[in-house]
């Protein structure tokens, strides 16, 4: 039980991890392309 739970958990960081990174990535790409609009 202990590590099924611990495998799950260290799945969910790395599905966390990819999920941060894919929206700092959108943020980013959104900013650098209004910025591109405005100026």
């Amino acid at each position: 039980m202990s590590l099924t739970y611990k495998l799950t958990l260290s799945e969910s960081i790395k599905f966390l991890k990819k999920l941060i990174l894919l929206t700092l990535f959108i943020k980013c790409f959104l900013e650098n392309m209004w910025f591109d609009y405005i100026h």
